[in-house]
Parts: C-alpha cells; sequence; structure tokens
C-alpha cells in the first residue's frame, strides 16, 4: 500500500476549495509551501482537481500561487490543459443529455436523467469544473428494447473499448444478458463522438437506485413517475436529484465492487450533495426527509447526507441531517468510515476482482 494520504495543509486547501464561504483562508493558505503535486494527483482520484483549478483561477490565486507560493509553472500548465479538456467533455455530455432526452420523447420512452453533471451544470457547477465519466439515466425494465432503439438512433451502442487502439470493439459475449439477469441496469452504451480530442462517451441506463441488491434496492419507477422537463431534458424532480445525490454516497462507499475502482470516497460526490444543498433549486429538509421515508431509503440518505456533513459542514446539510435523522445508526456508520477513508483514494492499486468482475468482466469505461 502506498502512502498517498495529504499533508495537513494540502488537505485544508482543497477543502478550501471546495467550500464557497472559504475564501480568505484560501488566499493564506496558496502563499505557503505547499507540495502542489500531491493535490494535483489527489485531485485526480477524486474528481476534484478542476474544481480546484477553477476555484484558484475564478479568486485570482492562481497567479499568487505562481508568483508568491511554489506552484510549479510546468505543473500549472499541464493542469490548465486537463481542465480545458474537461470543460470540452462535460460540453458533449450535456449535449448527450439533451439529444438522448428528446429522442425518447419523440418515441414515448421513459427515460430520465438520474443525477451527475448535466443536472448540476450552469446552477451548481460550470462544466469546466466538474468531472464527468458518463450520462445516468433511469428506465422501466420492460422498455429495454425501446431504450435500446433510442440509443441506437442517437449513436449509442453495446461494446468495449480499447484504450490502446482508441476504438469501439463489440461487446462481451452474453454482456447484455447478464445485465439483465443481474437486474440492475444494462450494458454500458459506447458512442464515438464526432470530436479531435474526445474519443468516446458513455451512457448508463438503470433500472433500480440505492444499493445494487439488499434492502435497500428499489425499483427507479417511482423517480420516473415524477420526473420534470427542465433545462432541455427529462430529469428526476428536485427532491428526487437530492436523493440521488446522497445514495450515490451511500452505494459506492458500501459496495466491495468500488475499491478496486478506488471510488469509494471520491469528493466529487460529497460536493455534489454540498452544493445542491446549498442552492436555490435544492427542496427543503423536509421534503427531502418524506421522499426518502416513502422510498424506504432513510438510513442509505442519512449515511450521505451525514458523511458529507462531516468533510463539507454547512447549515443546509446540518437542517437536511436533522429531518432526514441525525441518530440513525447509518449516519453514525458514514462518519467513521468517511473519516477513516477519505484520502485513502489511489493508495490500493489492485486487479480488478470480485463478484462484479466474475459477472461482467473487468470495467474498460
Amino acid at each position: 500500500m502506498h502512502d498517498l494520504r495529504l499533508g495537513d495543509v494540502e488537505q485544508e486547501l482543497v477543502l478550501a476549495c471546495l467550500r464557497p464561504d472559504a475564501d480568505e483562508p484560501l488566499a493564506e493558505l496558496v502563499r505557503r509551501e505547499v507540495r502542489w503535486d500531491d493535490i494535483l494527483v489527489a485531485g485526480l482520484w477524486h474528481k476534484v482537481a478542476f474544481l480546484v483549478y477553477e476555484r484558484l483561477r475564478a479568486t485570482g490565486l492562481l497567479d499568487v500561487a505562481l508568483t508568491e507560493g511554489n506552484l510549479p509553472l510546468l505543473l500549472l500548465n499541464h493542469w490548465k490543459q486537463l481542465t480545458k479538456v474537461n470543460a470540452r467533455r462535460s460540453a458533449l455530455y450535456l449535449d448527450v443529455a439533451h439529444r438522448v432526452s428528446a429522442a425518447a420523447t419523440d418515441a414515448g420512452v421513459d427515460l430520465v436523467v438520474s443525477k451527475g453533471g448535466p443536472l448540476l451544470f450552469g446552477s451548481v457547477y460550470t462544466v469546466a469544473e466538474r468531472k464527468t465519466y458518463d450520462v445516468d439515466f433511469l428506465a422501466r425494465r420492460a422498455d429495454v428494447a425501446a431504450v435500446e432503439a433510442v440509443m441506437e438512433g442517437c449513436g449509442f451502442a453495446y461494446g468495449e473499448y480499447s484504450h490502446a487502439r482508441e476504438q469501439v470493439l463489440p461487446p462481451r459475449p452474453r454482456a447484455r444478458r447478464d445485465h439483465l439477469l443481474q437486474g440492475r441496469g444494462l450494458p454500458n452504451f459506447l458512442a464515438v463522438p464526432d470530436d479531435p480530442v474526445i474519443d468516446y462517451l458513455v451512457a448508463q441506463v438503470r433500472f433500480r437506485i440505492g444499493h445494487g441488491h439488499g434492502e435497500f434496492s428499489v425499483a427507479a419507477d417511482p423517480l420516473i413517475d415524477a420526473a420534470v422537463v427542465a433545462e432541455g431534458m427529462r430529469r428526476v424532480a428536485p427532491v428526487d436529484l437530492a436523493i440521488q445525490l446522497a445514495l450515490h454516497i451511500y452505494r459506492e462507499a458500501v459496495e466491495a465492487e468500488y475499491r478496486p475502482w478506488n471510488l469509494t470516497w471520491n469528493l466529487i460526490k460529497l460536493c455534489d450533495l454540498d452544493r445542491y444543498g446549498r442552492s436555490a433549486e435544492c427542496p427543503r429538509p423536509e421534503e427531502i426527509a418524506a421522499r426518502a421515508a416513502e422510498l424506504g431509503l432513510t438510513g442509505p440518505v442519512a449515511f450521505g447526507v451525514a458523511a458529507t456533513a462531516d468533510v463539507l459542514p454547512s447549515a443546509p446539510l446540518a437542517a437536511m441531517l436533522a429531518a432526514v435523522g441525525a441518530t440513525d445508526a447509518e449516519a453514525e456508520r458514514s462518519v467513521s468510515l468517511v473519516r477513516d477513508g477519505l484520502w485513502r483514494a489511489g493508495a490500493e492499486l489492485s486487479p480488478q476482482t470480485g463478484g462484479w468482475f466474475a459477472l461482467s468482466g473487468p470495467k474498460s469505461t
């Protein structure tokens, strides 16, 4: 195991970049002796490297870090290039969300954008700030063929991506069957955009929310039934977006399959919930608590809110946690787990193993 934990100053700086009310300590931190290479690597593991960069850029502190601090110019140039590529990729994903939503509406198919960048761009993030790996959709299990037709019409198909050849290869045998038997959703859909920089795009379709299996796995139908049309796409209702953001934290923290991928405690998931909770679009805490109870997901939602509030404390999150249930055992467990594991992303680099690997093979996208 590698010791990749950030030093105290580096941790403070990253978290200050993520909190909108931390300009004053941030201005002091960038003038100190900082391991900027550690911050960049940790930011990439946590999917917040571009948030950190954009916060420093927007506050004018990039120049301060370079001329008064010890930020190396070579590292800054690489960081800037990566941020610009990320903005291009995010814009492509936002377009995918619009196009697929429009195609599904025209075809009369229930296909709903469920979480992630496309639902948070504009109100919570700029396209440069948030790393976006895919577009997540919810669909009904009975609509598989219709969903596949919509995706095909938008240029998406099942397949495996060869990073060496930069090509989409045919899907693995039985991939679709195995996913349908597992019941959570469909294999990744891949598309090759007409773009000189971005080589492929990913769309995921899920039939269920919450834990991959067990008591906290529920059908997505209630969220689909409550979906709204806004910002040019069919998307989950505002209260269900809050639920989904909290469940994202819970699922990737507790499901073993995410550990080999180093996805358990990515800061971006906590930042999503924190920033959405601070936004004008977020419903009242009581509404979130009622919806979590209605879906039978109070425990997992409390888990996600408590973990976020522990790392990125704020009045909106405190109110949300109080409404959902601050004394819930899952909430207490999440605080313990996040404190133990937050800065370990990237510490263990192991081959892909486990039940999901046995079912579907290695993850390539």
